[in-house]
């Protein structure tokens, strides 16, 4: 069959990938249009043979990332990008952030580990003592819940509630919008309790991400970071951490190693302290935190103009 022009469509995830990386090596052209969600570019090294990325189709009212594919030209020629990361920043990330990506990059990790979905028989391993678990796009899941949590704890025992009152102890499943409690109670409080002294769990993965220090000092400065937005009374959302989530553009239970700023967890940070070590000035600061009055009033979603 003689053609001008080749669109491939394919299946997502891996069967997708490998689709795709037949069609590259069978084909004669030089290159060809394909359609598949910018994480299956990570997949057997695909981001390499990426030549143009021309954006993203997106069908209304399904706020879904398997509905989201990035429409590249594929090449025959691979090497286009070194890493996957360089093609996210210059692909998928938005460009207000650009200097903090390529600073980014620059950096070791500052965490000692960072799984997103953990198995089931890992769970065991992770205390609240010195691991960070969340869900995936927001810094807290319900405004004013940060607050309520700490002050009902004012007047609870911490080990009571787990024991009687959690959905825990009810024999409920606690998921990442579950218990309005039991997250801040690991991640705040500090208890030395596992994740599986805390979640229940539906299957044999825990749909949340969970970011180990080396120290409970780390761990506490980071959770006062994440959530500080909340802590000031501002909207959840408006805070540095849900603009470089939101800023990456990720797909749900997707790693957001990315998004946590390579500081020195052994001290305190603020947002404008971040963006100032990441070398942004006074004005940048400004501009890239009124991105988060954005966040803050509005869950992003790929449709929304505003990001794309």
């Amino acid at each position: 069959m003689k053609s001008d022009l080749i669109i491939a469509n394919p299946p997502y995830g891996r069967i997708g990938s490998e689709t795709t990386k037949y069609i590259i090596d069978n084909i004669d052209y030089n290159e060809y249009i394909n359609l598949l969600p910018s994480k299956d570019y990570k997949i057997l090294d695909l981001y390499k043979y990426v030549n143009v990325n021309y954006g993203k189709m997106v069908w209304q009212n399904l706020n879904d990332a398997k509905t989201l594919p990035d429409i590249c030209k594929i090449s025959k020629e691979e090497n286009n990008y070194k890493t996957f990361s360089d093609y996210e920043i210059e692909n998928i990330f938005d460009k207000r952030l650009s200097k903090f990506w390529n600073e980014q990059l620059k950096r070791k990790p500052t965490y000692v580990e960072h799984v997103d979905t953990p198995r089931k028989d890992k769970l065991a391993d992770y205390t609240g003592k010195n691991s960070f678990c969340v869900g995936v796009y927001t810094a807290v899941n319900l405004v004013n819940d940060l607050k309520k949590s700490i002050d009902y704890f004012k007047t609870h025992d911490i080990n009571t509630y787990i024991e009687k009152d959690s959905w825990k102890a009810q024999g409920k499943i606690v998921n990442k919008r579950g218990d309005p409690y039991i997250g801040y109670i690991w991640n705040r409080m500090n208890p030395d309790y596992k994740i599986d002294e805390i979640f229940n769990l539906s299957g044999n993965v825990l749909s949340q991400i969970v970011t180990v220090f080396s120290s409970e000092e780390e761990k506490i400065n980071f959770s006062n970071w994440w959530y500080s937005a909340e802590l000031s009374g501002k909207p959840a959302r408006s805070g540095l951490v849900s603009i470089l989530i939101s800023m990456m553009h990720k797909p749900g239970h997707y790693k957001l190693d990315m998004a946590i700023p390579r500081v020195d967890w052994h001290r305190a940070w603020s947002d404008e302290e971040i963006l100032k070590d990441y070398g942004y000035n006074d004005k940048e600061i400004e501009e890239i935190l009124k991105i988060g009055e954005i966040t803050g009033k509005h869950r992003h979603n790929y449709g929304d103009d505003t990001f794309n």
